[in-house]
């Protein structure tokens, strides 16, 4: 069984989509659900069912997924990194050291280590600046912890690997 999950995760997908998000899903031959009645017609003004169709939409606003596209991760970086910034020039300030005092010996990638203590509402405005769609400081939060820190191994599984998980799995 655990076998057939790692080889379904191997597999490569020929489909050209612009969809980088991990986690999605494609189910060959599937159709998107459509309506007998237009929702254009549910939401009309003498529609008896316009307060329905409205909540509906705003609970299909809230729950779709809409991925990040390559400059709002790239946004979502450079957010990251000036509210780090931010935050080291005032904890400086506070402790009555210069405000930039050791800011030159710092890499950029060192002030995307950090996740403590940081403002994650200025950050989903910054990245809500160059989005579509606006983000919330919860969805930039998730994105930045779980997939986008530089601490996360992004490499392929080595066989070493796969056998420990095998391992914990099923005690193979």
């Amino acid at each position: 069984m655990v076998e057939r999950l790692i080889d379904a995760a191997n597999i490569e997908v020929e489909d050209d989509s612009d969809l980088d998000v991990p986690g999605f899903v494609l189910v060959p031959g599937a159709v998107r659900a459509a309506s007998a009645i237009p929702s254009s017609e549910l939401l009309s003004p003498d529609s008896p069912f316009r307060d329905d169709a409205l909540r509906r939409n705003r609970y299909k606003s809230l729950t779709d997924s809409h991925p990040m596209k390559a400059r709002e991760l790239d946004a979502l970086a450079e957010a990251v990194r000036t509210e780090n910034y931010r935050k080291m020039a005032f904890d400086a300030q506070i402790l009555g050291l210069p405000t930039f005092h050791d800011m030159s010996e710092r890499s950029p990638k060192s002030l995307e280590c950090n996740c403590e203590g940081l403002d994650w509402d200025r950050i989903a405005e910054k990245v809500s600046r160059v989005s579509m769609t606006t983000r919330t400081a919860k969805e930039c939060e998730i994105r930045w912890l779980g997939d986008r820190h530089p601490d996360f191994n992004h490499d392929p599984w080595k066989e070493e690997e796969i056998a420990r998980l095998k391992s914990a799995c099923c005690g193979v």
